[in-house]
C-alpha cells in the first residue's frame, strides 16, 4: 500500500488539515531518505589495505575518489589480506602479529579478534573455501593454514612442497590450490585435499596476487619483476606485461582485482606508485584507479557491495520509528 493510499484512511477520523500536514511531512521524509540514500549508500565501495600505513581506505568504486579511512591504527599491524565473513563483517590479516581481526565493514568499528594465537606466521592472504573454512597464507610459516568459521585453528592444509614466502593463493574451479612461492618466484600446485602436486610455473620474481579469471586462467603479479602474468591451464605464459609506466620504473605490483562487470580491465595495487592503477588485460595502461589518498604499501583490494555509509542507518531507522508512530496513532 502506498503512503497516499494509507494516509487517505485517516480522513475518516481526523481533520483534513491534520491529514494534509501528515502527508506533507511523510512526503518530505520520503524525499529526504531517497536523496540521502542515493548519495550515501556505498553500493560498491573499493577497500584497500595499507600494509605500512596501518589503515584501510575506502574509495568510490566507479570514480576512484577517496571516501575516507574505514580503519586507521588501533589494532592494525601490517594489514594485508581482507575478506568478508558470512555475517558481512570484514576480516583482516594482521601480518605484523599473526592475528585475524574483525571489523564492522560499515562503521569500521573493531569487533574483536577472529583469530588470536601463535599458529599463524605473518598471514598475508585470506580466502574462504567451499567448505566454509577460512584459508590463510602464512608468509613466514611456509604453509596455508585452515580455520573454521568460528576462528578455531584446524592446522596446516598444505602438505609438502618447497613453500617459501606464501604471499597469495587461489582455488580453481576443481578445488585445486595454487600458491605463490614468493622467495623462489614459483607457483606451486596442490590437489583438492592439500597434497603437493608440483611446480605449476616458475621465473616469476616474487609471485603474488593470484586470482583466476572466468576462463580458468591464472593471473598473478611479479612484485620484484614489475609484471602481470596470465598462465593457462598448463602453467604456460599466455599474457605478460610490465606495470611500469612513464618515468615510474619501480612499480612493485602486489595484488590484482578484475573490474566488476568488465573482465578486460585489471585493477593492480602498486607499492611504487602508492595506489591502485588500471590496465587492460593486454597491458594497456589506463591510469590511476584510486585518487586523493597516497598509500604507503597498498596491499589487497576488495569490492564491498550494498554497504550503507555511517549515518544512513540512523536516518532510515528514525523514519521507520516515525512512520510506526503514525500507524499506531491511526490504529488508536
Amino acid at each position: 500500500m502506498s503512503f497516499t493510499t494509507g494516509l487517505h484512511g485517516f480522513s475518516c477520523i481526523m481533520s483534513i488539515s491534520w491529514v494534509y500536514a501528515v502527508n506533507r511531512l511523510v512526503a518530505a521524509l520520503v524525499a529526504a531518505v531517497g536523496v540521502f540514500a542515493g548519495a550515501n549508500l556505498g553500493f560498491a565501495d573499493l577497500l584497500v589495505s595499507d600494509n605500512f600505513g596501518n589503515q584501510i581506505v575506502r574509495y568510490d568504486q566507479d570514480t576512484g575518489a577517496v571516501l575516507g579511512t574505514l580503519v586507521s591504527g588501533g589494532q592494525l599491524n601490517g594489514p594485508v589480506g581482507m575478506r568478508l565473513d558470512g555475517n558481512g563483517d570484514l576480516l583482516v590479516a594482521n601480518q605484523g602479529d599473526g592475528r585475524i581481526l574483525k571489523y564492522n565493514v560499515i562503521t569500521g568499528a573493531y569487533l574483536g579478534d577472529f583469530y588470536n594465537g601463535s599458529a599463524l606466521s605473518s598471514p598475508a592472504d585470506l580466502r574462504f573455501g567451499t567448505d566454509g573454512n577460512l584459508y590463510v597464507a602464512n608468509f613466514s610459516g611456509n604453509s596455508v593454514s585452515r580455520l573454521d568459521s568460528a576462528g578455531t585453528f584446524l592446522g596446516a592444509y598444505t602438505n609438502g612442497g618447497p613453500l617459501g614466502g606464501n604471499s597469495s593463493f587461489a582455488f580453481n574451479s576443481a578445488g585445486e590450490l595454487f600458491v605463490g612461492n614468493f622467495g623462489a618466484g614459483q607457483v606451486l600446485r596442490y590437489d583438492s585435499t592439500g597434497n603437493y602436486v608440483g611446480v605449476f610455473a616458475s621465473g616469476l620474481m616474487g609471485a603474488s596476487g593470484l586470482v583466476f579469471d572466468a576462463d580458468g586462467d591464472l593471473w598473478l603479479t611479479s612484485l620484484m619483476g614489475h609484471q602481470v602474468t596470465e598462465l593457462d591451464g598448463s602453467g604456460s605464459v599466455k599474457t605478460q606485461f610490465t606495470t611500469n609506466f612513464g618515468t615510474l620504473t619501480e612499480t612493485f605490483p602486489s595484488h590484482i582485482l578484475f573490474a566488476p562487470g568488465n573482465p578486460s580491465e585489471l585493477w593492480v595495487s602498486l607499492t611504487g606508485a602508492g595506489g591502485v592503477y588500471k590496465y587492460l588485460t593486454d597491458g594497456t595502461f589506463l591510469g590511476p584507479k584510486t585518487l586523493g589518498n597516497a598509500l604507503l604499501v597498498p596491499g589487497q583490494s576488495l569490492i564491498v557491495s550494498a554497504v550503507p555509509e555511517p549515518g544512513t542507518g540512523l536516518l532510515l531507522a528514525g523514519t521507520a520509528v516515525l512512520l510506526t508512530g503514525l500507524r499506531r496513532r491511526r490504529a488508536g
